[in-house]
């Protein structure tokens, strides 16, 4: 998977798209499918079409998003604790904060699988908060 930074990405992805492409990243993964520069401008756009996604990349609706990656999920609702362990049929998407700044991340077993940036501050110098953990449907 491409990261956000990638230039072929438009600049709402580059600056807000994190939780974005963790989303996209673990419905590739659990589907066994790639998504590329086309696929995720695709998607992006059609989930500012439906509500999921606002202009500036923030995440208002994840399980359609997921859905519109053809991965369906149901989510917890709830910024989850570090501690919390996610399931077998479980996906997480970690939330890291280093002073100001505040990052997305893809995570597998309580660890960074996946991180939108590359190598970000927010993951290297910060701390995990919270998780979003979603159930595969």
């Amino acid at each position: 998977m491409i990261l956000q930074t990638s230039p072929e990405l438009d600049r709402q992805i580059k600056k807000n798209g994190c939780y974005f492409m963790s989303i996209l990243f673990l419905a590739g993964q659990k589907s066994c499918q790639s998504f590329h520069t086309e696929d995720i401008m695709r998607i992006k756009d059609e989930a500012i079409k439906k509500g999921y996604l606002k202009k500036d990349c923030f995440v208002d609706d994840p399980e359609g998003i997921f859905s519109l990656a053809g991965l369906p999920v149901q989510y917890t609702d709830t910024h989850e604790p570090p501690s919390r362990i996610a399931e077998s049929d479980e996906l997480e998407i970690l939330y890291y904060r280093w002073s100001k700044d505040g990052h997305f991340v893809a995570g597998k077993d309580g660890l960074v699988a996946y991180d939108p940036m590359g190598m970000s501050n927010s993951v290297q110098l910060g701390e995990l908060q919270s998780k979003r953990i979603f159930k595969v449907l």
